[in-house]
């Protein structure tokens, strides 16, 4: 069993063992949380939630300066991504949703991507006119 400063040191290590054991503590109180009524999240959306919170402690234990404990931490961690999950779902309600747009496949009428000439002159043609203007200029 870690004391929660060996947790952290660990863990920040990248050891399996002390993952496990966060994992194993935490684990029911971020689900808890994710539950709560209020957020109003399916059980997948909760699992899919939990799972975030724990990709993003693995990301960011290495930030954890020890100014608050390990679980204020963790539950910070579980109410930012609560919240981030809220905002995804409310844009997608109000169609703000970001649309993947293929470059190489035609859309549902036919017609494909075209991406128009660019009006500015090529790279190499503006170095060879300022190339050409140093030249006239010293001459």
């Amino acid at each position: 069993m870690f004391s929660e400063e060996e947790l952290l040191e660990e863990c920040a290590r990248g050891e399996e063992r002390a993952w496990e054991e966060l994992h194993k503590r935490y684990a029911g109180y971020v689900r808890r949380m994710v539950s709560w009524r209020k957020w109003g999240f399916s059980p997948s959306e909760v699992e899919e939630i939990v799972q975030e919170v724990f990709t993003d402690l693995i990301k960011g234990i290495s930030q954890f300066r020890g100014q608050s404990t390990l679980a204020t931490f963790v539950s910070r961690v579980t109410q930012n991504n609560c919240v981030s999950a809220l905002r995804r779902a409310f844009a997608q309600k109000r169609g703000k949703e970001v649309t993947k747009v293929s470059l190489d496949e035609p859309d549902e009428e036919g017609k494909a991507f075209h991406i128009p000439p660019a009006l500015d002159p090529p790279p190499e043609e503006v170095v060879l006119r300022r190339e050409e203007a140093a030249e006239l200029h010293r001459a």
